[in-house]
């Protein structure tokens, strides 16, 4: 454990467990004896470091932040992330590795930074929207979960791609954790997409899909919330990181 910055606003603390690098922001004075924690995921060709400003923004709403590098990402390494197959065969598998990794991760880190386990929550952009969807269905300890231009509807989300045999027989690496295939994960359980209308990256439409199949009836409808933001494409905006905030103040 390394302290990188303690100031009067932010301690910024950079830890590792069993080769998983990570960050741990949270407010100064630390004067906490528990956390609200969000576990933030970065994108494709992304990194923890490059998730600085949002990690900054949330602790100074009074979280604790943990960001994380997945595999083939920042300390972990690299890969063309230009190139279409590379892309076609790893993003799912990094999706996957998160959500394997994850125990391990809270286990380590719930004592040693003073995690209140009843307020943990997941959040992410890109692929780390996927993988924060991922978590949330997986890992029924997770209070909350905000995907921004993410995905809680996988296999949709894989149709919407071109068709391809590389990316199909990547997704199998973690199917099944696709959120859309696990809808107890949603009772009385607050998740949120929020997502640019533009967005031709990730398309919105898997999501808008879920969300529309879920009946009112059946007491998922009020906790699953569908958000598009009018006129953005694959970019998080200062409005998407306002909606998120008062997301978690609300939810977590």
């Amino acid at each position: 454990m390394i302290t990188l910055l303690e100031n009067e606003i932010l301690t910024i603390v950079k830890d590792e467990c069993n080769g998983i690098p990570f960050l741990v922001y949270r407010p100064s004075p630390i004067d906490c004896n528990k956390w609200a924690t969000i576990f933030f995921y970065h994108g494709w060709s992304s990194d923890k470091q490059r998730q600085h400003i949002r990690a900054h923004i949330l602790a100074t709403m009074g979280y604790q932040v943990v960001m994380v590098d997945g595999i083939h990402h920042g300390e972990r390494g690299l890969l063309d992330y230009e190139s279409d197959e590379v892309v076609r065969e790893w993003l799912w598998k990094v999706v996957a590795k998160n959500i394997e990794e994850f125990p391990m991760l809270l286990s380590y880190a719930k004592n040693l930074y003073q995690i209140d386990m009843d307020r943990v929550a997941a959040a992410g952009h890109s692929m780390g929207g996927i993988t924060a969807a991922g978590l949330f269905s997986a890992y029924p300890e997770l209070k909350t979960a905000v995907a921004m231009n993410g995905s809680f509807n996988w296999k949709r989300t894989v149709e919407l791609f071109e068709e391809d045999e590389v990316l199909k027989k990547s997704f199998e690496t973690c199917s099944k954790f696709d959120p859309a295939l696990n809808k107890d994960a949603f009772n009385q359980r607050p998740a949120l997409s929020i997502h640019g209308e533009l967005d031709d990256e990730i398309s919105p439409m898997a999501d808008l899909e879920l969300y529309r199949s879920m009946k009112v009836g059946e007491g998922l409808l009020e906790t699953f919330v569908f958000s598009p933001h009018e006129g953005a494409g694959h970019v998080v905006t200062t409005n998407m990181m306002e909606e998120m905030i008062l997301w978690l103040g609300q939810y977590l």
